[in-house]
């Protein structure tokens, strides 16, 4: 159950990484 719980937590790390690049790069290009 452990295992499952971080599995998740590192998902919403990549989400939020990817989303993180996602606004750098909108804001370089405006």
């Amino acid at each position: 159950m452990s295992e499952k719980t971080e599995q998740p937590t590192e998902k919403k790390l990549r989400d939020g990484r990817k989303e993180g690049q996602v606004v750098k790069s909108i804001e370089i290009t405006s």
